[in-house]
């Protein structure tokens, strides 16, 4: 495998932008039905331009396609840190409002702005390392340790009330699918 397929999980992370916006705009209907089916169709989206655009010369580690749709959402983190900030304002809104109330406390803060960056970063790496030929157990394992921080921090966080929180429960990213998806990618790296 090329460079190419490195550079196509960037460009591919970056549609995240006007895809975000996109999405915000059509389910300002304040329906969290359209909130489920959006980011459905979204994951959706993803895992076919990555398998259209690999068709030629597809990457023989299945994990290049686990960090191909993480690199895509990290870059919505970013997006959503960077609307808490009041520095981009109409491409997260609804969610901000309605969908993840914890992601509004400081911890979500901070966490949104370390997937949009570190994670982010990592992701990149070993898209490049898979595209290369290279290993990646190295980036990997730091990937698992700051993920399970990222989940120790969260999970607290989530669990306890914070003042003025509604009693309602969060709609998308619960603990539980944030701990499902660690296991496949981070055994495999203990085992590289």
């Amino acid at each position: 495998m090329n460079a190419n397929a490195g550079t196509g999980v960037f460009v591919l992370s970056l549609l995240s932008i006007p895809i975000s916006y996109l999405f915000n705009l059509l389910i300002y209907t304040n329906s969290i039905g359209a909130v489920i089916v959006s980011g459905t169709l979204m994951v959706l989206f993803i895992m076919t331009f990555a398998r259209i655009s690999l068709k030629k010369n597809p990457p023989k580690d299945p994990l290049f396609y686990v960090f191909a749709v993480y690199a895509f959402f990290s870059v919505v983190n970013l997006i959503i840190g960077l609307e808490q900030d009041s520095i981009i304002d109409g491409f997260m809104t609804f969610y901000l409002k309605q969908a993840d109330p914890y992601i509004n406390t400081a911890h979500g803060h901070v966490l949104s702005y370390w997937d949009g960056c570190v994670h982010y970063l990592m992701y990149l790496l070993v898209v490049a390392a898979i595209s290369w030929g290279e290993s990646y157990r190295n980036i990997g394992l730091y990937w698992v340790g700051s993920i399970l921080m990222h989940v120790i921090v969260y999970i607290p966080g989530s669990v306890v009330e914070y003042p003025g929180s509604s009693q309602e429960e969060p709609v998308s990213e619960t603990p539980g699918f944030t701990v499902c998806t660690l296991p496949h990618p981070g055994f495999r790296f203990l085992r590289l």
